[in-house]
């Protein structure tokens, strides 16, 4: 795993892709599959927070944090942990900011750069 996640959020229009397939180019078709994932995800969190079912959006974090770690997106597992957080502890303006910023890192996101 990369250890640059400060640097991810310092150009905020740059694409995020993931080292692993740098590694291992056997791993493109399951990214491609995670990233093309990430609006539905992104949309079923925001949803989850709209009706106020902080259980289900914690959960949800949680999942996409350990998801987005395991492919090599430390940004979005950060950024997830934070929403996790901010889930348990019902903080609903911290959890609509934090998926504001999601949104925009989704958008990012990328199996490889180009």
């Amino acid at each position: 795993m990369r250890s640059d996640v400060a640097d991810q959020n310092e150009t905020p229009n740059d694409p995020i892709p993931a080292d692993l397939v740098s590694q291992d180019e056997s791993f493109t078709d399951l990214l491609q599959e995670f990233v093309d994932g990430l609006d539905k995800r992104t949309a079923d969190m925001v949803a989850s927070l709209s009706i106020g079912d902080f259980q289900a959006l914690r959960l949800m974090a949680h999942q996409l944090k350990g998801t987005a770690g395991g492919y090599d997106y430390p940004a979005l597992a950060e950024l997830s942990a934070r929403i996790e957080q901010h889930a348990l502890d019902e903080a609903l303006p911290a959890c609509q900011q934090e998926l504001d910023e999601l949104k925009v890192m989704v958008s990012r996101a990328v199996v490889r750069p180009d």
